[in-house]
């Protein structure tokens, strides 16, 4: 703490000690200086002081904010109807596969304008998440040219505010090298790129009759150590 209030900063050109006290602490190693200063000049210097670094915090602010202006983009309106992307960035899980975070979500239809800069969009029903968002999360959809290039829409369900990828089959199963059991999961629409994962069985909760069905195709494969298979 005592370096960075002895510290001089480039916004004001002064430490922070020197702004409260109106001088310099004693390192231990510069000799002590006497003055004749007398308390109303101190006061007037300390002012003069005060008044210079404001006017240099307030210099440094404009900066910045001419800095971030120049980076930041316009608005966009959207209008009713047309279909958007959704920014992942506040859709949360609290399961432990965070790659599937972060993503874009859609495409959703606009349903409202709400205040200046947000918007209502069309959620599936499955989502327990308010359908309002600013309109920085949002980016516009463009209907793509070719059959080529459309692909399945990344809508997971959203339960108890966790995301939820559909299963498509459970292809293989392992321990890691911690013995922790782990399987090889298709998913339906690739959440993540790649459809083929590694998940562990905290993350298959809900895929109990795929796994009760690969177990029964591939009884050596590895198991937990008690699981019951229904003939």
């Amino acid at each position: 703490m005592f370096s960075y209030n002895n510290k001089v900063h480039s916004s004001t050109g002064h430490t922070p000690f020197f702004v409260n006290k109106g001088f310099h602490p004693n390192d231990g190693t510069s000799p002590l200086r006497s003055t004749d200063e007398s308390v109303n000049q101190f006061v007037e210097r300390m002012q003069n002081i005060r008044e210079d670094t404001r006017a240099a915090i307030g210099l440094a602010q404009e900066s910045m904010k001419k800095f971030y202006d120049r980076g930041r983009k316009e608005g966009r309106e959207y209008k009713v109807g047309e279909k958007v992307w959704l920014e992942g960035i506040n859709i949360r899980t609290d399961r432990p596969m965070k790659k599937l975070d972060n993503k874009r979500y859609g495409p959703f239809k606009v349903k409202r304008k709400v205040g200046a800069s947000a918007y209502e969009l069309e959620l599936p029903r499955t989502w327990r998440h308010h359908p309002v968002f600013n309109e920085y999360l949002l980016s516009p959809y463009v209907e793509p040219s070719f059959d080529s290039q459309k692909r399945q829409p990344e809508i997971p369900e959203i339960i108890n505010d966790e995301e939820e990828w559909e299963v498509e089959d459970i292809l293989d199963s392992r321990r890691d090298k911690n013995g922790n059991l782990e399987y090889q999961v298709l998913w339906k629409h690739s959440p993540h790129g790649d459809r083929r994962t590694w998940e562990s069985r905290a993350n298959l909760t809900n895929c109990a009759e795929l796994l009760e069905d690969f177990h029964r195709r591939h009884p050596e494969k590895p198991k937990p150590l008690t699981i019951t298979i229904s003939e």
